[in-house]
């Protein structure tokens, strides 16, 4: 993790300000700091989410973190979605679609809009 959490979340707030003087009224999902398989970063990446957590208005910003989603039951990150200690791999990204889709259906359809689904977590 290159920035320390206060950094990290002085970004996350610096783009949804400039998205806020933009599209006012945009709904902004910010998702957790995804976990990393580098222990000195785990608890970096912790601070750094429960200051994005912080952001969650309950109206126009929400945060979403599904980190428990990338970790085996004894709380270590799975071998099988990342491609290295950072990235994630295609079932990483199949299990972050699936999990970050609820949330963006309820936040489309408080806005009034219906969502598009494509080929999420079907292989090509």
């Amino acid at each position: 993790m290159g920035n320390n959490p206060g950094e990290v979340a002085l970004g996350v707030s610096t783009v949804i300000t400039k998205l806020r003087a933009v599209v006012p009224d945009t709904k902004i999902l910010v998702l957790g700091v995804f976990p990393s398989k580098n222990a000195d970063h785990v608890k970096m990446i912790e601070e750094a989410n429960a200051y994005l957590a912080k952001m969650d208005d309950g109206k126009m910003i929400r945060y979403l973190n599904i980190n428990d989603k990338f970790m085996d039951k004894e709380g270590t990150l799975r071998n099988d979605v990342m491609q290295d200690a950072v990235h994630l791999n295609r079932n990483g990204y199949v299990i972050w679609g699936e999990n970050v889709a609820p949330t963006v259906d309820r936040l489309m359809k408080q806005s009034g809009l219906k969502a598009r689904r494509g080929t999420l977590g079907k292989k090509r």
